[in-house]
């Protein structure tokens, strides 16, 4: 916004601009009956300067809102809304006019040149007219393109997900958190050949192997193999990352890829034929080249180059460079592999496009495309099809500028889909057959699953009827870009498969949010929510499933509440593992069973809990899982079932038994599956981190070796809360070595706390500081906006922590920090944990800078921590567990009622109560102590029970009752079956479990 009064500005609007209007058409109106209109206004061939004049006259367009009068009432979340997009700086204003005797009041200003902009107003009641006024600053001959339009403040909701055959199903694979960078704007490709993804995290380069193509192989439901080969080259320092593998043109896919780390007008750079194994040192773009958001794309050669005809001896695809400046962009080719690039060729001028541009991408038919996301009245491709010697814009109709990276995917026979972001925030594909001659009209994208805002489009292509396009999004209205955002974003893959008539989505990360609460910046600088950067990737494997990188925000505590956005940018791969491809040769009958789940588990002595990852669904919905145990692998017998989650704790396991094997299978209505990975799983004592002594609770962990000094190398982060200090915690960091410790460093951790929530750009921090007379420890804030420098971060001191503090030359630092320092207490939460080593700290000075080039190291932790109860730290005996059934014996089908009241437990009370029927049905997990069962068939059962305190601790007992549906005489009374020891009654009824395993057989 700019810096002036904003009554000065309405003041000098309303007196000297007068009723001009050059709108089309130069008024409106919405209504809850009609929502929405569109309108034009320009184009703009001068300048106005800041303040309309009456000469140039004023560019208006009047909307007049007819509301209920109770609309404020029944609606206060409402918004009016104006979508705009253009070419050009502008400064927007928005009137409210009263009455022709008391004028207009400004309500709100803007001045920008995103290339499109929202502007929201609370929507009141009645009838409200108001003025949008536009004055051009820096005018581009450009037609601004805009909506208006009522919101009823209605926020959707996630809806779900389609289910059915052909159906796209998605898996997400994430890095450990120790090898994980924590860098926005990812790159991805894919080697076809070693069937392995990698993914650029700022400096780090990843590798994934996909857990089918492990020996042996694994689910594709389980997590992959990460490792980190990354180039020295490329990973000292970057002023913007990419990378690519030459494999995205099918039919000329080769195993190359090329990593480039910005650098002034050139970037430094290497590629890799084996995957990270090896790499060489190239270029990395032309001599002369642009300053900003550079991108490689390959591709075969034009049929009118020579190499298009006889091939290229040296390596079989060009290799193409682009680069925007502030006034153009450019881009080279090179014929060896991306060695070396010839000079670049302008591509376009400010007059033609402004601001970033996408990633070049190549057609089968050797046409290259560069999307551009303001140029003129809306988006356009700038194509060569003469292998980079020419360039021409060529724009699409009925399109509005976009919101950042817009993508361009090429289909086999070379049909492109254009997928963007539009004014409104919507995503759109257009498609075009003739290289951007013509183009069928734009198709809107997500409104089947709700989205209101998108962000990231990046789009792929297979068939010629088939592409898909991935993007952020989020089902809540409002300002996206907001701090005070309050919706949240997910990851949406919409693909066609007749030629873009008509789109399915699918919400890949329903239950993991990419960005929690805070809104995402699309702009430059470094606002707090500018953490995913500018753009996300993806790339195809040979069977046409999409592979979508991105940086995750919302890790940790987020993702419980993501109204606890942590701000991160943990890189991820989301793939598609089934449901129809991008290639229809690879498509398979459906719906079938469920695929393998992946399955964990740990084994006590009194119980099992099993996890596991949802497979994909074979086309139809999973109604339920079956579990099996045995003695041996392949021997495993049915023991239990669940009606949908993926948990289940076995209560009738024998401590006795060294080892059970488990196994799990999905259902649906196709049938049972393929059974999961068979884990062995012998009796494990759990090692609990107690925070009730040092060093405490594991916060973070950080791959060693990823520093250049072990001094500066970090390792890991505990917390504590000794009952021996409650007034303090104890942050505990450790870092490979501080044999040397060199003066000027700094070891430090970041958080935020319920005063300082992660909506804001202040941390607190507590550290250690190496100075000239010694080890100062000390607490204080990082302020990531508080200097106008892009990128740099403000560290201010405010005090000392207490002074038992210490380090040790092993790598141990402990921080005594008292809870009065951070204004916390028992129950509030420590949230975006991370860890930092940087040097440039000095004793001299409150405050220093920190960033990326003094930055050593840093750790990001995926939860946060909560500060222990008053008696968290106090003696804990475990709870007793105690069932009665009722009735214990009848004919069956019988029901009966089991009653857990008597469990009891000594100083807390019991929170939770998990009952196993014996019968192979779910179980039941529940706060209350009574539950009723209906038992269908003839048998003996054995019943079970565990319960739970408040502080975690689980009963060292389990309860269990017979249940006897036979019919048979006995007797039975209303409290038959209540027990409280491990076999309820002891030696008698392990006695009697024999006898009745001998003679009836037990199920469970």
């Amino acid at each position: 916004m700019r810096a002036f009064p904003l009554f000065v500005a309405a003041l000098l609007a309303a007196v000297v601009c007068g009723p001009v209007t050059a709108a089309d058409p130069a008024t409106g109106t919405v209504s809850p009956a009609a929502p929405q209109t569109e309108f034009t206004m320009g184009p703009y061939l001068t300048s106005t300067g800041l303040f309309c004049s009456a000469l140039e006259g004023c560019d208006s367009y009047e909307l007049t809102a007819e509301l209920p009068a109770d609309y404020a009432t029944t609606h206060p979340d409402a918004l009016i809304r104006f979508g705009l997009g253009w070419a050009g700086k502008l400064d927007l204003f928005v009137f409210e006019v009263v009455d022709a005797d008391s004028g207009e009041t400004l309500q709100t200003s803007e001045s920008t040149d995103l290339g499109s902009q929202t502007i929201y107003l609370p929507a009141g009641a009645g009838t409200r007219r108001l003025r949008l006024q536009v004055t051009p600053a820096a005018p581009n001959n450009s037609v601004i393109h805009g909506t208006a339009s009522l919101s009823g403040g209605e926020d959707d909701g996630l809806r779900p997900n389609p289910v059915g055959p052909g159906v796209p199903r998605y898996q997400v694979y994430a890095p450990p958190a120790g090898l994980s960078g924590n860098t926005g704007e990812p790159s991805t490709g894919y080697n076809p050949a070693s069937k392995q993804s990698f993914i650029l995290s700022g400096l780090k380069t990843l590798w994934l192997r996909y857990p089918q193509d492990l020996d042996p192989p694994l689910p594709q439901a389980c997590e992959g193999e990460w490792a980190e080969r990354s180039s020295v080259v490329t990973s000292v320092t970057t002023l913007d990352p990419i990378g690519i593998t030459d494999s995205l043109v099918r039919g000329h896919e080769t195993t190359r890829t090329i990593i480039g780390q910005l650098a002034g007008a050139n970037s430094a750079a290497a590629y890799t034929d084996d995957d990270g194994e090896t790499w060489i040192p190239v270029e990395g773009g032309p001599p002369v080249s642009a300053i900003d958001h550079q991108t490689y794309g390959a591709g075969p050669y034009p049929a009118s180059h020579p190499f298009g005809i006889t091939g290229n001896p040296v390596y079989p695809n060009a290799v193409y460079y682009c680069g925007q400046d502030i006034g153009f962009a450019s881009c080279a080719r090179s014929d060896n592999g991306g060695i070396s690039f010839g000079p670049a060729t302008l591509a376009y001028t400010v007059q033609q496009c402004a601001g970033i541009h996408g990633h070049v991408r190549v057609a089968p038919d050797g046409t290259v495309y560069l999307p551009g996301k303001s140029c003129g009245t809306g988006v356009a491709v700038t194509v060569s099809e003469d292998a980079g010697t020419t360039w021409t814009v060529r724009p699409v109709p009925g399109s509005r500028p976009a919101i950042r990276d817009p993508s361009v995917a090429l289909a086999t026979d070379s049909t492109a889909y254009f997928c963007y972001s539009n004014g409104d925030g919507r995503a759109t594909v257009s498609v075009t057959r003739d290289r951007g001659r013509s183009w069928d009209a734009p198709v809107e994208l997500g409104a089947d699953m709700g989205v209101r805002h998108t962000m990231f489009t990046h789009a792929l292509a297979g068939d010629p009827d088939r592409a898909v396009c991935a993007y952020l999004g989020t089902t809540t209205e409002g300002n996206p870009v907001a701090l005070d955002f309050p919706g949240v974003w997910h990851l949406y893959f919409s693909t066609t498969y007749d030629g873009g008539r008509t789109w399915t989505t699918v919400n890949a990360t329903p239950d993991d949010p990419v960005q929690g609460v805070g809104g995402i910046w699309n702009s430059g600088g470094s606002s707090l929510n500018r953490n995913l950067l500018d753009f996300n990737e993806m790339s195809i494997d040979e069977r046409g499933y999409p592979m979508y990188g991105y940086a995750d925000g919302c890790i940790g505590d987020c993702d419980i509440d993501p109204a606890l956005n942590s701000f991160a940018a943990f890189p991820k791969i989301a793939r598609q593992v089934a449901g129809k491809s991008l290639y229809a040769a690879f498509d398979a009958a459906e719906p079938r069973a469920p695929s393998p789940a992946c399955l964990s588990g740990l084994r006590t002595p009194e119980r099992t809990q099993l996890n596991w990852r949802v497979p994909e669904n074979g086309g139809a919905a999973i109604a339920g899982y079956k579990i099996y145990r045995g003695l041996a692998p392949g021997a495993e017998e049915l023991v239990g079932a669940t009606d949908g989650t993926p948990g289940y704790i076995d209560l009738g396991v024998d401590p006795g038994v060294e080892k059970y094997y488990y196994k799990v299978t999905a259902i649906n209505a196709a049938g049972e599956g393929v059974a999961s990975n068979t884990i062995e799983l012998p009796v494990t004592i759990p090692q609990i981190e107690s925070v009730c002594a040092v060093p405490g609770r594991r916060i973070v962990d950080d791959a060693a070796g990823d520093a250049d000094l072990p001094d500066f190398d970090l390792i890991s982060l505990h917390i504590a809360e000794p009952e021996q200090t409650p007034d303090a915690l104890i942050f505990q960091i450790k870092v490979a070595s501080l044999q040397t410790a060199p003066i000027g460093t700094m070891w430090e951790v970041l958080f935020n706390t319920p005063a300082l929530p992660g909506s804001g750009t202040v941390k607190k921090l507590v550290g250690m500081i190496a100075t000239e007379t010694g080890m100062r420890y000390v607490h204080g804030s990082n302020d990531s906006q508080a200097v106008v420098l892009v990128g740099y971060q403000e560290v201010t001191i405010e005090g000392d922590l207490d002074p038992a503090s210490g380090y040790s030359p092993d790598g141990t630092i402990q921080l005594v920090v008292p809870r009065s320092v951070l204004g916390v207490g028992p129950g509030d939460t420590l949230s975006g944990l991370m860890l930092r080593t940087h040097t440039g700290a000095t004793d001299s000075s409150d405050t220093h800078l920190v960033r990326s080039t003094n930055t050593l190291d840093t750790a990001t932790a995926t939860d946060g921590y909560t500060l222990r109860a008053t008696d968290g730290c106090l003696p804990n005996t475990a709870p007793f567990a105690v069932l009665a059934a009722t009735p214990a014996r009848g004919a069956a089908p019988l029901t009966v009622r089991f009653d857990a009241a008597a469990s009891h437990d000594n100083e807390d009370a019991i929170v939770e109560y998990v009952f196993d029927f014996g019968d192979q049905t779910a179980q039941v997990v529940q706060a209350t102590p009574t539950v009723t069962h209906h038992y269908a068939q003839a048998g003996f059962y054995r019943a079970t029970l565990q319960v739970q305190d408040a502080r975690g601790k689980l009963s060292e007992n389990v309860a269990q009752a017979v249940i006897d549906t036979t019919g048979s005489s006995g007797g039975g009374g209303s409290d038959a079956g209540r027990f409280g020891g491990a076999f309820g009654g002891g030696a008698v009824w392990l006695l009697l479990l024999a006898a009745l395993r001998r003679r009836r057989g037990i199920v469970g």
